[in-house]
């Protein structure tokens, strides 16, 4: 069924908002409406598909999110998106969307289940939130299986795949997803991030006629793990990766 959104006419005036340049308004109204965006405001998305969708740059996308986060409004963490206030502006009378919502957080991160006002929602709900077990749930068992099964793998592929290759990677997501799923059931997620920039960097013929698709990539693994340091570096998440 489709979503159908309104935004209230006075989140136009609203301090915060009126301060916000063209860029950051842009970027802010996409994350409040874009396909992936839900009750709880709590939803997966690339910085990448960001990008290609509202047609800023990578640089427009990552100063527009460290203001969000600067004024505490709205964070990003492993291709997660968390808005502060987004479920305060839903009817939280209406007891099939508190039911939706709670069913959102109950499998959200810790830290955007943390992060979001839920106060409107806890005054509506019939069950203490504070009772809902999320992700926290036996995260002392299996921690690197948790750990990449959490890990939005082909985001951080579609974001590199721009950083290197100048356009926006064009993904069979379902066919895509499978992939590194299975592949990082073979390898940690640290291990990835590290092949992913020798991947790109890569001058191999048969990588470089594929166009650096996910696909080959699973493939030249065994061989990326052998290849040389390459020394070049990208910054994802505000890590440095080499």
């Amino acid at each position: 069924m489709e979503k159908h959104r309104t935004m209230s006419t006075y989140t136009w005036t609203d301090p915060w908002i009126e301060n916000l340049n063209f860029k950051e308004k842009l970027v802010f109204v996409y994350l409040c409406f874009n396909q992936n965006d839900n009750l709880a405001g709590i939803y997966q998305i690339s910085k990448s598909t960001i990008a290609g969708q509202t047609g800023l740059t990578m640089e427009d996308i990552n100063n527009a999110f460290k203001k969000f986060e600067d004024d505490k409004k709205i964070m990003f963490n492993d291709n997660v998106v968390a808005i502060k206030n987004r479920i305060k502006n839903n009817n939280l009378k209406n007891k099939f969307i508190v039911k939706s919502i709670e069913n959102i957080l109950k499998t959200s991160p810790k830290w955007a289940y943390d992060f979001v006002d839920k106060t409107g929602l806890k005054d509506s709900s019939s069950s203490p939130l504070g009772e809902v077990d999320h992700v926290n749930k036996d995260k002392d068992k299996n921690k690197d299986k948790d750990k990449n099964s959490s890990f939005n793998a082909l985001g951080l592929f579609m974001d590199t795949f721009l950083f290197y290759r100048k356009k926006k990677y064009i993904s069979n997501e379902g066919k895509d997803g499978t992939l590194l799923k299975s592949l990082l059931k073979q390898i940690s997620v640290d291990e990835y991030k590290e092949l992913l920039p020798k991947f790109f960097l890569s001058n191999e013929s048969f990588i470089k006629g594929s166009d650096y698709g996910v696909g080959v990539f699973k493939s030249q693994v065994n061989k990326l793990r052998v290849a040389k340091q390459t020394g070049h570096e990208i910054k994802y998440m505000g890590q440095v990766i080499k």
